[in-house]
């Protein structure tokens, strides 16, 4: 998408290089892009572009990649980890310098010490100065599925099966906006009785529309059973605000 350049509506200006891009993406990684959009006053929205001073296309470039795939090449870090590593402090891409932090603290030599000494001082970067991260709210079979995300991109079924709940929180507390969406279109995708209880929690806790959405579809197709069931009285008992969320719609729909 990023490559094809299609449909872009906003630029990025760096060294000699322009790169076009799209606003919906920045927004939806960066708070400091999100603000700048939001911000009908700011230069950068009104003209469409913004020049980038403080760093190189390839650092750009990268977080880009990241935007738009949920990983970053090694070849990429290698080269340039303490750059992506800057530009995704300053945008506030939290999950990207979690893992600039942990790439650089699998690699760190002689070589890379004083770089790795400059960006703990710089910018109090306590993985990178222990050298580890300590995660107390996930299974070590989320984290993994996490992590096969960021290496492959991807995450098996069988996995999902499993933890797509789990996988999606742990996805959500480090932002990785890429992994919550592939859970939620899984979750979208495989409701039925025995789930929905669990899919209503996660819209309740999250606000996900798109699951939201699956679930009133889900009911109005099943209505005549559903609405008699267990099941529902369990989310007019436990989840009463979704009530009128899932049956306005249904409503509206049977009326036409």
């Amino acid at each position: 998408m990023l490559n094809e350049e299609i449909l872009t509506d906003f630029v990025i200006k760096v060294g000699d290089e322009v790169i076009k891009t799209h606003k919906c993406i920045l927004a939806k990684n960066s708070k400091v892009f999100h603000r700048m959009f939001e911000q009908d006053g700011m230069t950068e929205a009104q003209n469409g572009e913004v020049i980038l001073t403080d760093t190189t296309p390839e650092c750009v470039r990268a977080m880009l990649e990241f935007f738009y795939t949920g990983m970053v090449s090694d070849d990429k870090m290698k080269s340039h980890v303490d750059g992506i590593f800057a530009i995704s402090h300053r945008y506030q891409v939290e999950m990207l310098k979690c893992l600039c932090e942990h790439f650089m603290c699998s690699n760190i030599d002689d070589e890379s010490m004083v770089k790795c000494c400059e960006i703990i001082n710089l910018y109090g970067a306590q993985t990178l100065e222990k050298g580890e991260v300590i995660i107390s709210d996930a299974t070590p079979e989320c984290v993994r599925a996490m992590l096969e995300f960021f290496y492959s991109g991807m995450v098996s079924d069988d996995k999902m099966k499993i933890h797509v709940y789990d996988i999606f929180a742990i996805a959500h507390k480090y932002q990785v906006e890429m992994l919550k969406y592939l859970c939620e279109r899984f979750m979208s995708r495989n409701i039925d009785d025995k789930n929905i209880i669990k899919c209503c929690g996660i819209i309740d806790l999250y606000g996900t529309t798109t699951l939201e959405k699956a679930c009133i579809n889900y009911i109005q197709a099943n209505r005549r059973n559903f609405l008699k069931s267990k099941e529902w009285k369990k989310i007019k008992n436990n989840y009463s605000s979704l009530v009128p969320r899932f049956l306005e719609p249904i409503i509206e729909r049977l009326n036409k």
